[in-house]
């Protein structure tokens, strides 16, 4: 009789380990389904990042280049005599940050601060989240590490 309790409460035991398993295993494939999700998203912007930089730095050569044909043909203007005529301006140019770029500056700069104020106001529970995140990556990686290992 003792035995068959101890079977029966064996048998128990066993099935709720199964089930445990069963929904750890789906975390896990959640859980890395999702790091692959972000670690895609994260390769996306580290390609956008550089692409915009590059832009950037194309836009800052072009107004350079501007500037300088701007005086180069307010120069020309003065020296052919009809300086009026020709640029509509009598002064030389020189090159500077454009309306454009400091526009463009501004609209960055104040939806950064809307986001860091967003984030402060969520206060520690943006925080908490933050370190959540970095959590289930620290578990995420150490499961993988032990799956290698045994592999």
């Amino acid at each position: 009789m003792a035995t068959e309790v101890d079977s029966e409460t064996l048998k128990a035991e066993n099935v709720r380990l199964r089930h445990t398993l069963f929904v750890m295993v789906a975390d896990r494939q959640k859980m890395a389904s999702k790091l692959t999700g972000v670690q895609n998203l994260g390769q996306q912007l580290q390609k956008k990042d550089i692409e915009i930089q590059n832009l950037r730095e194309k836009s800052e050569r072009l107004e350079g280049s501007l500037a300088r044909a701007e005086n180069r043909i307010t120069q020309l203007s003065l020296q052919a005599g009809n300086g009026q005529h020709l640029s509509g301006q009598t002064a030389i140019v020189t090159p500077g940050v454009s309306k454009k770029v400091l526009e463009a500056l501004t609209r960055d700069n104040t939806r950064l601060k809307q986001a860091l104020d967003h984030l402060t106001n969520r206060g520690p529970a943006g925080v908490d989240l933050a370190v959540e995140n970095k959590e289930l990556h620290e578990i995420i990686m150490t499961l993988r590490d032990e799956r290698d290992m045994k592999s």
